[in-house]
């Protein structure tokens, strides 16, 4: 069990708004997170975005010392179109 002078832990579930077929699978995350003392973020990106806007939001998120964890959700086009 963590202490009263540690934060919780923390992850943010990256995803674009094109992924009806994830919100089951977030709204799960999202409850067994709580369950389990973690913080969930949640950061849905336009489904206009281009691949180098991910890659900018995966580099800022894993220089946010408060997050321990990132889930991403993203189409393969974004992988492959490049």
């Amino acid at each position: 069990m963590l202490g009263s002078h540690h934060p919780n832990p923390a992850f943010t579930f990256l995803t674009t708004n094109d992924k009806p077929n994830l919100r089951s699978y977030i709204k799960m995350a999202a409850n067994l997170s709580q369950n389990l003392g973690v913080d969930f973020h949640l950061l849905e990106l336009p489904s206009s975005c281009e691949a180098s806007d991910i890659a900018i939001e995966i580099e800022r998120l894993n220089g946010d010392h408060n997050i321990n964890g990132i889930i991403i959700g993203v189409s393969l086009h974004f992988v492959y179109n490049r």
